[in-house]
């Protein structure tokens, strides 16, 4: 009878598992019969790649093996079903998916397990996806001026959201515009970067709160509010913007708009113009030129990103006077980006061992951009993708990956660097990996001494290595029994670790122990217990060592005489002749006397 099974594998279980698992390339057909299947929920941000186990099964065939099967999951969230890959960790299977949630929610996940033909076995389990939010919103707060009786057009408030991938479309905006009157607003912008924009008419003058909220569309939960001024004047200022177009991170100094006063007495001392530059940056104050009633408002200003932003102009009378007007405008930030790859692509993986390093290089015209303005995607060449991580600046980036290949062979590497949105410079880098098969963990050891008398002490060393250049082994671990007549000694004088794994050497035990370890590419621990001798002869000892991924390394032997009586050495001997030789010659001088 099967024992009995939790129906919910926990995500940390799913994650201890994942560490264990020994992906298997079958070569025989086993007829499953039954098939039982568990679900393992999972928790992701939204957006963000999820790579991982979405379920666990057993088959009542002891001889099957991963090859023998076929998975299919519908992800709950109206995509296409994508098919799963199974992996197989001592009598389990676990079936593992790739997939990226557009908005935050709870899916309902159907994994199906089915026989490969001619087997007709077949499961399903259903997880339940928790996608989080992965939205943060700030908001900046706008000044701007209106006349009272006339109907005011433009930006009220701007925001900025840590997800770029958003869209305008995402958000919901609301103006309480201070006044006893609540309409809806219109979003705009995109990259991380929003403005609000309404329209509304003032019956009186005054200064006036205006409260503008911004909330993730449903069923999203970021949300973010800030308190905008609205000064009202009695007569309004004729304001006109200018659009302008400029590349990202170069210095624009420019007009941005003209306005003019039936007032031809003024002049630009008598006016304070403030521009709101759409791109959540703190508004700058403009400079005024003309006279005669006609006025030319400028201002410098420089976008680190491509977009289009809507910039707001305020120009305000200086008191006693309150006129006052605003008008909108259009900035074109253009792409500055160009981007290239920095070379081929040459890379070294193992089987069944998790590779985590660089995959490609990349160029930049433009030096001001940072890691965090590019996206990038690794397409591994075994139908699987997944997210890189970019780093670096000034111009020089480099993307890593972590991906482990089931199989050996040479697959084809893609990489494609892409500017986020509103960004549309693209490269791509391509090259080959080499997938060889995994050499297992060394294992060396040896006794401090040669030989020890009876009941006497030595220590036992163990050296372990990972000799692969790329990939950590996991599980690295053995069991050393003592041939009879040795013992740990106590106490057991434990000195050293090995890559976090548990060492047990009991006191008086006849064992000493390793589970658990994890070993990086190229690297090495050593461990070493005192052994007591506790019967004459000679003691030969022998240890083979194991990983999780590949499951048995070498076999490293050692030797140590325990010695009944002391051992002579060359003092001894020497004593020995000389007692010989004094009883000779006393021999002799006897014969003479006689």
């Amino acid at each position: 009878m099967r024992p009995a099974r939790m129906t919910r594998v926990s995500v940390a279980m799913v994650a201890g598992l994942a560490a264990g698992l020994v992906l298997i390339a079958g070569t025989g057909r086993a007829a499953a019969t039954v098939i039982t299947a568990f679900p393992s929920d999972f928790t992701v941000a939204e957006q963000s790649n999820f790579n991982g186990a979405v379920a666990t099964f057993e088959d009542d065939n002891p001889a099957a093996t991963a090859a023998d099967f076929n998975a299919t999951i519908d992800w709950g969230d109206g995509s296409p079903p994508t098919a799963g890959t199974i992996a197989q960790s001592c009598a389990e299977f676990v079936v593992l998916g790739q997939h990226t949630y557009a908005n935050e929610g709870l899916f309902t996940v159907t994994v199906t397990i089915n026989d490969n033909p001619p087997g007709t076995g077949t499961a399903t389990a259903t997880d339940t996806a928790t996608v989080t939010e992965a939205d943060s919103l700030s908001g900046m707060p706008v000044t701007f001026s209106a006349a009272a009786g006339v109907s005011f057009t433009g930006t009220v408030a701007t925001f900025t959201d840590s997800l770029t991938s958003n869209v305008a479309g995402d958000f919901v905006a609301t103006i309480d515009w201070g006044d006893a009157t609540v309409t809806a607003g219109t979003v705009s912008g995109g990259g991380g970067s929003f403005a609000v924009s309404g329209t509304h008419t003032y019956a009186g003058t005054g200064t006036f709160s205006v409260t503008v909220t911004l909330n993730n569309d449903s069923p999203g939960t970021a949300t973010a509010m800030v308190t905008s001024t609205a000064h009202v004047g009695s007569t309004a200022l004729s304001v006109t913007a200018v659009n302008f177009s400029v590349a990202e991170h170069a210095p624009f100094n420019g007009t941005v708009a003209t306005f003019t006063d039936s007032d031809t007495t003024k002049t630009p001392a008598s006016f304070t113009a403030t521009i709101n530059w759409g791109d959540a940056t703190m508004p700058t104050a403009g400079t005024i030129t003309g006279g005669s009633g006609s006025f030319t408002v400028t201002g410098m200003h420089t976008y680190t990103d491509e977009q289009s932003a809507t910039f707001t102009v305020t120009v305000a009378e200086n008191p006693p006077g309150s006129s006052s007007g605003s008008a909108s405008g259009t900035a074109t930030v253009t792409e500055a980006d160009m981007l290239a790859p920095a070379g081929a692509i040459a890379i070294t993986a193992f089987t069944g061992l998790p590779f985590t390093g660089a995959v490609a290089s990349f160029t930049d015209s433009d030096t001001g951009n940072t890691a965090g303005d590019f996206l990038a995607v690794i397409f591994w060449g075994d139908t699987t993708s997944s997210a890189g991580t970019v780093t670096g600046g000034a111009g020089a980036f480099t993307v890593s990956g972590t991906h482990t290949y089931a199989s050996t062979g040479v697959f084809p590497l893609s990489v494609t660097l892409t500017d986020n949105a509103p960004g549309t410079a693209t490269a791509s880098a391509t090259g080959t990996v080499q997938v060889v098969v995994a050499a297992p963990p060394t294992i060396a050891k040896g006794f401090g001494a040669a030989s020890v008398l009876l009941n006497g002490t030595t220590t036992l060393t163990f050296t372990l290595t990972n000799p692969n250049p790329g990939g950590s082994l996991t599980g690295v671990a053995f069991s050393d029994t003592l041939q009879a007549g040795l013992v740990v000694a106590t106490p057991n004088g434990l000195s050293g670790s090995c890559g976090g794994g548990t060492i047990t050497a009991t006191a008086g035990s006849g064992s000493i122990l390793l589970a658990g370890a994890t070993l990086a590419a190229n690297s090495s621990c050593m461990f070493s217990v005192n052994v007591t001798g506790t019967s004459p002869g000679e003691k030969d000892n022998s240890v083979t060592v194991s990983s999780n991924e590949v499951a048995t390394g070498n076999t490293a032997m050692a030797s140590l005489l325990v010695s009944a009586t002391p051992i002579p050495t060359l003092s001894t001997w020497a004593f020995v002749l000389l007692a010989l030789l004094l009883a000779t010659m006393m021999a002799l001088r006897v014969r003479r006397a006689i």
